[in-house]
């Protein structure tokens, strides 16, 4: 029998918890030994779970503490090693399966409390709160003495017990895991601050710059312009085809939809038909074509996160949720996808409506080349780890080592990390690297770094028998079989980078957790006094750079952890402006 509280929380819709004061409604609590209760006091359900060994729950990290952090006074760092999350438990001992692309796979609701306990044949629910919220017009409507209401709370409570007893005691990476989920509960409730004028300005150029390309795509074309998205309608389609058709152009060779066979309009479809028609050009005046294919690639590739941004915006604030949903344990960010705005190729702009306290600077931290590190460490090979333990540029290394020559890094830089992980030599040269490079870096580096290439066997061996994946820090992950080959070395690299960020957030002062504003795979972004920045990431560049084997207890080679800091920034952009 696991010791301490389990507890639940009812509340008004989950959307609304930034967004109304009387978000919580009832508590209940179950104490081991004990009887549920059942309390509207948020205070003295706060003061329980904070003197308890430990609070248990189900996604707690992701909502209830959250909800009571927000509304009740809940400290997150006091909730330190006294916390049981049987959601990222159950991630734990049952890891999703990777899908080819190496993200989770798992159907809707997997990891839910109700499914979880079913699987198991454990005590689960019985009643439908959704429907009878329905019911009476609402969650926030349903009366806190209505028989079912209770009735439902208490079977969460219950099967919430019951799967825990299940699961069993935390292990030490299981107890770790709970303290990063604090964390990232922090981040949810921190917020990030939005520059509200400059994302209306984003917002407007973005209308303009789609609607000026949709005029003019229906002057050249024909194309009618009526409806949301005139390119997507079937007449869109049609009076683009025929314009097609009238310039010459073979209806055969257009590009189409494999499920009706209409043409296809969709970005990558265009950018395909584009170059093939460049290639066959010889000396044909096409420039007609091609414009019409540029103004279809500008509006289909117009990105969405602006609007996703000003929909998950409360007053000038977002409150993303921070979770370990994929394969290798990499947070996804959501409400809104902060992973998905932009950072290279000068497309950080799009960053620059999240903005610094009053007061305060943006600083962004990045793990200095952290995937190869933990690819290094992971195969024990000494002429690659060589290269982290002597400061050494990995780039310059690697053209050493396929060119002969340091001064071509960037023509090594884009094989390197694709090389680590199995990247095929035609998947490179897809990608835009010449083929005589990709073959000759592939060469030479199997050839230097032989441990690297029998790591990756190994790891391709284990998951190619549907065996699990162990990050080096003790987090198991289940790839799939069929794509073993690069999926097996990225989701062992990946993972291990996970866990090397996780490891630095944990070793942070907690006076530091109010500065954390999100995580983007190997990049921690920071909101802190102006006045002592310096000072603060002087402290934060000491707290998150160790050796890996100590934080691994020798499992994995050792391998210096260095972190990079940004310059600091009004907004999330500048910190990357040279």
């Amino acid at each position: 029998m696991i010791n301490g509280v389990v507890f639940d929380l009812e509340t008004a819709a989950s959307d609304e918890l930034f967004r109304r004061d009387d978000f919580l409604r009832i508590d209940g609590l179950y104490p081991s030994g004990g009887k549920p209760v059942i309390t509207t006091d948020h205070a003295e359900t706060t003061r329980r779970l904070m003197a308890a060994e430990p609070a248990i729950g189900h996604n707690i990290s992701a909502f209830d503490l959250v909800a009571l952090a927000r509304h009740a006074g809940l400290s997150l760092p006091a909730m330190r090693n006294r916390t049981y999350d049987t959601d990222l438990r159950l991630r734990l001992v049952d890891p999703p399966p990777s899908g080819k692309d190496g993200n989770a796979m798992y159907p809707r609701g997997y990891y839910g409390l109700d499914q979880a306990c079913m699987r198991y044949e454990l005590p689960h629910k019985t009643d439908n709160l959704k429907a009878l919220a329905r019911r009476l017009g609402g969650f926030d409507q349903i009366p806190l003495d209505h028989p079912e209401y209770l009735s439902y709370l208490e079977g969460d409570l219950y099967a919430t017990a019951a799967l825990a007893n299940h699961l069993g005691p935390l292990d030490d990476y299981a107890r770790r895991e709970m303290n990063v989920g604090l964390m990232t509960a922090q981040m949810t409730v921190n917020g990030f601050r939005v520059d509200v004028p400059e994302l209306g300005r984003a917002l407007v150029d973005q209308a303009k710059r789609k609607a000026a390309n949709v005029a003019e795509l229906s002057r050249i074309t024909g194309m009618p312009v009526t409806g949301k998205s005139p390119l997507a309608s079937d007449a869109g389609k049609a009076a683009i085809e025929a314009f097609f058709i009238d310039q010459g152009l073979k209806p055969k060779a257009l590009p189409r939809t494999g499920k009706t066979g209409k043409l296809a309009t969709g970005r990558e479809d265009m950018a395909a038909f584009r170059d093939m028609l460049i290639s066959k050009a010889g000396g044909r005046d096409i420039s007609k074509i091609l414009r019409v294919i540029e103004l279809m690639v500008s509006i289909t590739g117009e990105r969405t996160v602006y609007q996703t941004a000003e929909t998950c915006r409360i007053d000038d604030r977002v409150h993303p949720q921070v979770r370990p949903l994929q394969a290798s344990g990499r947070w996804s960010v959501t409400g809104p996808g902060l992973t998905v705005f932009g950072k290279r190729n000068g497309r950080y702009v799009e960053r620059r409506i999240f903005a610094a306290e009053e007061g305060h600077v943006l600083l962004a931290f990045d793990a200095d080349q952290v995937d190869a590190r933990a690819v290094a460490a992971h195969s024990g090979d000494e002429r690659y780890l060589k290269v982290f333990r002597d400061g050494l540029d990995l780039h310059a290394e690697n053209a050493a080592v396929a060119f002969g020559d340091r001064s071509r890094r960037e023509d090594a830089k884009p094989i390197g990390h694709g090389w680590n992980y199995g990247m095929g030599i035609n998947r490179q040269v897809l990608n835009g690297v010449p083929r005589d490079h990709a073959i000759e870096f592939d060469r030479a580096m199997r050839e230097t770094y032989p441990d690297v290439v029998e790591w990756q066997n190994e790891v391709r061996r284990v998951a190619g028998d549907g065996d699990l994946l162990d990050n080096g820090f003790g987090r198991m992950m289940r790839a799939n079989p069929d794509f073993a080959y690069t999926q097996a070395p990225a989701l062992v690299g990946q993972g291990c980078t996970r866990d090397i960020m996780a490891e630095g957030m944990l070793r942070l002062p907690v006076e530091y957790w109010p500065y954390l504003r999100t995580v983007v795979h190997d990049e921690i972004v920071f909101s802190v006094p102006e006045a002592d920045h310096v000072e603060i990431a002087r402290e934060i560049k000491a707290a998150m750079s160790f050796d890996l084997a100590d934080v691994t207890n020798g499992r994995l080679a050792s391998v210096p952890i260095t972190i990079g800091c940004s310059k600091p920034g009004r907004n999330w952009a500048q910190v990357y402006e040279k």
